[in-house]
């Protein structure tokens, strides 16, 4: 039923659609003034003038997608850790429903309250980055106790609280807060800056956690939480 609809698309995108880069090599040709392709100018007005915010933004932004992919990463471990003798595909498939319905609780009450004026963008992603990071904190220090069957219900209020304040917090902030801080005229080129940073902040979490054990997880990821708050403040 799709294969038509996708040609379609395919032939207007190839044939019928003009691309902003055509448009500027096409700008180029015709214009007797030697143009770049990159805004220099926006990138230089960005860094002089408004230098504190894109680091607010970028750091902001590369410390939420860490915690948010880190915690991706962290649902193998936590389902192993919950149920050791059982991790088949529907198992794993059910804890990873359960923590997406928590998350979308998140999600929907961060829309209810981000415009919220006793609370908004920037309250939002300070109280969601410090509970991450406290949340995180917490079996970094008792990870033994808290993994073993006496305690496993407090690892799964973690594990899920986290996912929750991921998504009430940073998560839902970081686009917006980088959209809305620097005037029109920069607001592309700082909002592009910001972007990259956060998916350097969702690659970093898949190689280090290549090399360090499931507790020394736990004691990387809450510092990233921590340093978004101050970074929010």
């Amino acid at each position: 039923v799709m294969i038509l609809p996708t040609l379609w698309l395919a032939y207007y995108r190839y044939y019928k659609k003009t691309y902003p880069e055509s448009a500027l090599r096409k700008s180029k040709k015709n214009s007797r003034v030697n143009q770049s392709g990159y805004d220099l100018a926006s990138l230089k007005l960005v860094s002089v003038h408004f230098g504190g915010r894109l680091a607010g933004s970028c750091l902001g932004w590369l410390f939420a997608d860490f915690l948010f992919y880190g915690a991706k990463l962290f649902a193998s471990t936590f389902i192993k850790v919950i149920s050791p003798n059982n991790t088949g595909v529907m198992t794993i498939w059910l804890w990873n429903l359960l923590n997406v319905g928590i998350s979308m609780i998140g999600y929907y009450l961060a829309a209810f309250l981000v415009d919220h004026k006793f609370y908004g963008r920037k309250r939002m992603q300070t109280v969601g980055f410090l509970c991450c990071g406290i949340l995180y904190l917490i079996p970094a220090i008792w990870y033994r106790q808290l993994t073993s069957k006496q305690h496993i219900v407090g690892f799964q209020i973690i594990y899920f609280l986290a996912s929750f304040f991921q998504q009430f917090g940073p998560n839902c902030v970081t686009f917006l807060l980088a959209a809305e801080i620097f005037p029109v005229s920069v607001r592309a080129t700082a909002h592009g800056l910001s972007a990259a940073s956060g998916k350097l902040g969702a690659l970093l979490p898949a190689i280090i956690y290549n090399y360090i054990d499931n507790h020394t997880k736990f004691w990387v990821v809450c510092w990233f939480g921590f340093a978004g708050w101050i970074v929010t403040q």
